[in-house]
Parts: C-alpha cells; structure tokens; sequence
C-alpha cells in the first residue's frame, strides 16, 4: 500500500516472530506433502471420465508448457494449498469475497460489455467462489513465475513481477477505501497503458460481429446454419435439440439485465455442439445456439456450458460449502451471480438452463473475446506494467463483490477488511505471495516434468 509501513512494537515483534515460524513450518509440510503426493494418479483420476478422444487432446494441450499444464490442473493447486495454513495471517471471515477460482494470466481478456465498451478484466467465472482473496493472489502470482521462467527470465525479473502486481493490489485497495468508485470503474484502451491499450485497440479495430459470425456460421438456403466444416463445432442429435428448445423459455426466465425475453428476439435459428475448447475445461459438455436478435444483421451466438461445483467447494470448510448449498439453486445461478458481482455492466444475455444432464450457464459469445497472448511477453518492462494493471483490476473486482452486490452474501466493506489486516506489514504481505507463488511454480514444472515422462502423454 502507498502508507509506510509502521515501526514494530514489542507485540508485533513477538507477533511478528510467531507468524515467521508459523510460515516456515507450513512451508515445510507444504514441501513434504507435494514430495509424497502422486500428481499423475491426480491427473489420471480426474480425467478418466472424459472420452479417449478429448483427454488426449486435453493431454496433449497440457504437454506444450508448463504454463498450459498450470491452466489444466486447477483442481492439484487447490488440493495442494487450499487449507494452507499461511492463509490465516492475512485473511478471516471478513475478508472472505467472490473470488475467480481458477486465475491465471490467461483469465483475464477482452470482451464488449452491455455499454457497448471493449472492456478488459476477469472473463472465466465457471470456478468462481465466495472464498478468501488470497486464493486469486496465489494462483495468479504463481502463473506469473510460471511466465516469467517460460520465458528464461532470471528469478530476480520473476519475483520483481509478483511484487509489480501484488503491490498494484494493495495500493489499489488502498485506494477503493472510503469511496464507491468501484462501483463505477471498468477498464478500456482509455484507462490502461503499456501494451494492454494497444491490445485492446487492436482487438477492437480487427473484430466485429459480422466477422464473428462469418466464422462461425454459413449460408444454407438463404438462411444462416452453423459451420459444421469447423474442426470446433459438432452436429446436435434430435434429442438434443429438442431439449434445448424445450428448456429456452426457461432460461428466460433467469435474465437479469436490461434484456426481456421475447419468442422473437430468442428465436433459435440453429444449435451445435462446441467441441476442443478450453485446457481445463476441455471435454465438459458446451452447445453454441444462433437466435435471432433484432434483425438478420443481428444474429446472436449464446454459449451454453454445463457447470459444476467449483474446485474449491471440496477444499473450504463445513460450514461454509452449507452456506454454498443452502445459497445457490444450482451451479448456474451461483455462475451468472459471481460474474455480475464483479463486473460491470454484465451481458444481457447471462443466465441458466436445466437440462437433464445438468444445469448450463449462458452468456452471449461476445465478438471481441481476446485473451493477451503471454507468449508475446518476453520483456521484463513490458511485462511488469501488465502486472501492475492485473493487480489493479483484481483489486476492483474483489472489492465491487463485496457488500456493494450483495450485503447478504458478502456482509462486509472488503476492502476495509483486507486493510485493518495488511496496513503495516505490506512487505511481508508481498513476501508471503511471492514465496508461495515461487515455492509452487517449482512444484508446477516438477509435475509438468513427470507428466511429460508419463504414459499420459504417449
């Protein structure tokens, strides 16, 4: 945070010495645990349910960098620290908030909100939980080591990344305290800087709905069909599409924007099922559906992805996963609400369906969805000003979920929370994220490794 920190009183001194031996003792079981523990057995029991066809290439996905094998594994860093005890001296209840679940460089992107901006922040809420913060600043710290020693940086550059964004965090906070400004505040190419407003400008100027849809779908009799030519979409069975059409009315139901349902506007013109996408996700069950939208120029791609209980459901306490249970109708709701807590003018088109293998959540496929490509970012300025921005933009969206949506789910100013713990011990704040950031990266390309070796990459 910007204030300085405080000299320590004999109390924070023994504090602070306790808190040290308590951090040096978990890392030394977290060591001794990740050394026992058997990531390929994970590996193979989590994915023994998709078909032949999609593990493979879930596989082989995984196998490009340790990078994309961090995207595939979400579920062994949750087991990995989702009880670690280094949580405790910088989070309690009260700092507890929507959180993304699964964050990594790559879940954050561009996309066009329902104001009609070409807006930049978190884009995946399939994972996402009401959970304490530092699980975010955790995960996406040590996606940045995982960047930085992709790209052959020397530890000093990684670790100065992780400083670069956990500061930006804590200023950021520091900065939402005694103001709703992050009830107002998204970020375009107006508020950002380094390469992010010239990625965003570019995403615009070489995007378009008309493009969009020339990619997706192709003319049929006069009248638009999805391109089943596509190596990404898959023809639907009668039962399929009859299930959806059935179940339409119902999702209707479940809008919560500035759109009201009509038979027109919602009209389904055509369905396919969405195939290879994602790392982690890959094989979960995923329809495109066409509607008809205002006019013929205005045709709508909706994507419909089956959710489930989060990752981190298995890894909070009792109580909390009956407060879960006892919140949430099903896991569609619990999506669509954690993505309008902490986004600003949210798609209209966000909901829910049932259907009989699950509930789906659905979100229009927006034109300009773009992540920033971190293969491009081999400089350690460059790379650095992006961190900084993902660390402000984090800050944003943890603190607009707190009370400012939802006093019932989340009781609490957040960002009041985070600063009665932190003001005063910024540097051992930022310590503690780098070193589990660092510490688990080692564990991330150990794993890779042994993957690699394994026969789930032959």
């Amino acid at each position: 945070m910007k204030a300085k920190p405080r000299s320590l009183d004999s109390q924070d001194q023994r504090s602070h010495k306790t808190w040290h031996k308590i951090e040096r003792d978990a890392q030394r079981q977290f060591t001794e645990m990740c050394q026992a523990r058997d990531p390929i057995a994970q590996i193979r029991q989590f994915d023994h349910a998709l078909n032949p066809t999609d593990r493979s290439w879930k596989h082989s996905k995984m196998a490009v960098s340790a990078f994309s094998f961090f995207r595939g594994t979400n579920y062994l860093f949750w087991s990995d620290l989702g009880r670690d005890r280094r949580l405790r001296r910088f989070g309690s209840n009260s700092t507890r908030t929507w959180i993304q679940g699964d964050l990594h460089a790559e879940n954050f992107g561009a996309y066009k909100n329902a104001a009609d901006h070409i807006a930049y922040s978190i884009n995946d809420f399939d994972e996402s939980i009401v959970a304490d913060y530092q699980y975010d600043l955790w995960r996406m710290a040590t996606s940045l080591a995982i960047i930085a020693r992709d790209h052959a940086m020397k530890p000093k550059r990684g670790a100065e990344m992780i400083d670069a964004f956990t500061s930006a965090y804590l200023n950021e906070i520091t900065a939402l305290i005694g103001n709703d400004r992050e009830t107002k505040t998204f970020f375009t190419a107006e508020n950002t800087y380094g390469k992010l407003d010239d990625f965003l400008r570019e995403v615009e100027d070489e995007n378009s709905h008309e493009q969009m849809l020339d990619k997706w779908t192709t003319k049929v009799q006069r009248s638009l069909r999805f391109d089943l030519t596509s190596d990404k979409l898959q023809a639907v069975s009668e039962e399929e599409r009859s299930a959806i059409l059935t179940a339409f009315p119902d999702y209707g139901k479940t809008l919560a924007g500035q759109l009201n349902y009509s038979k027109t506007h919602f009209r389904v013109i055509d369905i396919a099922r969405r195939v290879n996408a994602g790392t982690g996700s890959l094989g979960t069950p995923r329809y495109y559906v066409l509607i008809a939208g205002r006019n013929a120029r205005d045709r709508r791609i909706l994507d419909l992805k089956r959710q489930a209980k989060p990752t981190a459901y298995s890894h909070i306490r009792q109580s909390e996963r009956h407060h879960y249970d006892t919140r949430f109708a099903n896991d569609g709701e619990r999506h669509a609400i954690a993505y309008r807590a902490t986004t600003l003018h949210t798609d209209d088109y966000l909901g829910w369906i049932c259907l009989a293998d699950g509930v789906y959540s659905v979100r229009e496929r927006s034109p300009y969805k773009a992540a920033f490509d971190t293969t491009t970012l081999t400089k350690p300025k460059s790379l650095r000003k992006l961190c900084e921005q993902w660390g402000k933009i984090l800050a944003t969206c943890h603190s607009r979920a707190d009370q400012n949506y939802d006093a019932d789910l989340v009781p609490h100013s957040f960002e009041d929370e985070v600063q009665a713990i932190v003001q005063g011990y910024e540097p051992q704040f930022c310590q503690l994220v780098r070193d589990v950031a660092l510490s688990y990266a080692n564990v991330v390309f150990s794993d890779w490794q042994a993957f690699l070796a394994s026969d789930l990459c032959a």
